[in-house]
């Protein structure tokens, strides 16, 4: 059950992601900021939001790990979305009137809802904000086509590889890590299901991963001990460390 509340302050992490990739202004900032004045806070399993439920609000995670899932007629469970601090939740929806999968904590967190019209004032008064949101939304489907690549070209050990270096890249840009080790806060399983593979299959590869000295997963904790090789199993592209802001209009 989730538990709603004021904002408390602190760093904003969608801001500190916004200017990883260009320089933001003040009102810009602050419109920023708006969209993070409530909180509603999860335990890890919650269940965020149903699918086909309409879409009123967006969120911006500011704590936490939270994923996208549906369920397929096989029974299984397919993991679409991962959703770490800094990004936003649903804009990739906003085109439809109801949601198109389930949305559920892997850790506990904090969301902040806004209700979607908020974006009005983004696009009416910052061409230059806008022209970023929608590179990042851009960027993330970039982030899918790459994983897609990966699932269906790549064997289990490649496939691990490039998730694991996908998300602490990620975290680096939200400001959320800067060495080379972080708490994995999805299951075996969760990771199975969003790379195509059994959870013992993701075991068996862990082991094979750490045998060979290019990560260690103890108590919880990931270490990418050799990321250049990771890297150069699976031609890892960090497509995260910078986007193209040429084009973006002044205003």
């Amino acid at each position: 059950m989730a538990r709603a509340s004021n904002a408390s302050g602190g760093e904003s992490c969608l801001i500190a992601k916004l200017s990883h990739f260009a320089d933001l202004r003040d009102t810009d900032r602050d419109m920023l900021r708006e969209f993070e004045h409530n909180e509603r806070t999860f335990k890890k399993r919650d269940i965020v939001r149903r699918e086909d439920e309409d879409i009123v609000v967006l969120f911006v995670v500011k704590k936490g790990w939270f994923y996208g899932h549906s369920l397929l007629p096989s029974g299984k469970r397919q993991v679409h979305r991962l959703f770490l601090p800094g990004d936003l939740i649903g804009t990739h929806e906003i085109v439809s009137d109801c949601a198109i999968y389930d949305i559920s904590a892997a850790s506990a967190g904090v969301l902040c809802p806004f209700d979607k019209r908020g974006l009005t004032d983004v696009f009416a008064t910052s061409p230059r904000l806008t022209a970023l949101l929608y590179s990042i939304e851009a960027l993330d489907q970039i982030t899918l086509d790459d994983r897609m690549r990966a699932v269906s070209r790549m064997d289990a050990e490649g496939r691990v590889a490039f998730f694991f270096l996908q998300i602490a890249n990620r975290l680096r840009v939200a400001g959320e890590l800067s060495g080379n080790s972080f708490r994995m806060e999805l299951s075996q399983e969760l990771i199975g299901d969003a790379l195509g593979l059994t959870g013992i299959h993701v075991n068996r590869t862990l082991r094979q991963l750490s045998e060979k000295g290019l990560l260690e997963l103890r108590s919880g904790e990931l270490e990418l001990s050799d990321e250049a090789a990771l890297e150069r199993l699976c031609g890892f592209n960090n497509r995260h460390y910078r986007i193209d802001t040429s084009w973006f209009p002044d205003g």
